[in-house]
């Protein structure tokens, strides 16, 4: 039997891709249990969602909507229970 010859200073390659991969998976577990709103907005090319990540300001949002509604004829619908937006809740 051959004497087994080994290493200094080497990582195994599942040590170590493990070890540079690990920041970036602790940073989408956390970005998971942020809270975040977002818009949705239908359009004819499509739908698009505008996020909104930290705080938001409920009145200041509802005003923004309801500016949106008058000035610009959109349907403005909220999915937010308890949210004093324009128009019907969101269904």
């Amino acid at each position: 039997m051959e004497p087994v010859e080994e290493s200094a200073g080497v990582l195994p390659a599942e040590i170590a891709s493990g070890i540079a991969l690990a920041p970036a998976g602790a940073y989408m577990a956390v970005r998971v249990f942020l809270p975040r709103h977002f818009l949705r907005v239908r359009a004819r090319q499509g739908e698009r969602k505008l996020v909104f990540r930290g705080k938001v300001d409920r009145a200041e949002l509802g005003q923004v909507l309801k500016k949106a509604q008058v000035v610009h004829g959109y349907t403005v619908r909220s999915a937010i229970p308890g949210f004093d937006a324009p128009g019907a809740p969101y269904r």
